[in-house]
């Protein structure tokens, strides 16, 4: 097997192969076969880790990238703070002078038009017709579901199945004690 064709897939289907000729032979194991076998163990263990160590290394940019991004919004939250705290000093300044506009060199600083808004402190008495009631999808409910199923209900086009369960990549605790050895 050359060594581009190394997928997972393809030492899993060399196991297989390995396996139905076992099979053919009644389980006899020949020297040959043996030595097969052992080396397909042997690549799909080196497999395996570098699976893991592939998926562990994308966790990590994951993450990196998640700490940026929590970074970047923290750094637009404090600088959108910072102009609005100087958006109310500079009218605070202008309200004092008496002014509706500050003029320097190159640049001006005008109110805009004035707008109105509505401020409520208290929604206890707004009729109904002043609220938006947002269109709900419906969604199904499925642990009920579920739990009709269990007690013997009978739908058709549902049905309750097994989940495979999450893959999870980890790095053995062996390994964690020989990498923590060798950094300490």
């Amino acid at each position: 097997m050359a060594d581009d064709k190394l997928t997972l897939y393809n030492l899993t289907n060399e196991v297989l192969v390995i396996d139905d000729v076992l099979d053919e032979a009644e389980g006899e194991l020949t020297p040959e076969l043996e030595v097969r076998k052992a080396e397909m163990d042997r690549l799909i263990a080196e497999k395996v880790d570098a699976v893991c160590g592939y998926v562990q290394s994308q966790q990590d940019l994951i993450e990196l990238a998640q700490a940026q991004i929590d970074r970047l919004n923290e750094f637009i939250r404090t600088k959108t703070r910072r102009l609005s705290t100087l958006d109310h000093y500079v009218g605070l300044c202008m309200a004092r002078l008496g002014k509706e506009s500050l003029g320097g060199e190159l640049f001006e600083i005008k109110r805009g038009r004035k707008s109105q808004r509505i401020e409520i402190s208290s929604d206890k008495n707004i009729p109904a017709k002043f609220w938006r009631v947002p269109d709900v999808q419906p969604t199904v409910m499925k642990d009920e579901l579920k739990k009709a199923i269990k007690q013997g209900v009978t739908i058709d086009g549902v049905a309750i199945v097994e989940n495979p369960g999450e893959l999870k990549y980890k790095l053995k605790t062996t390994q964690k004690k020989k990498i923590q050895a060798e950094e300490g």
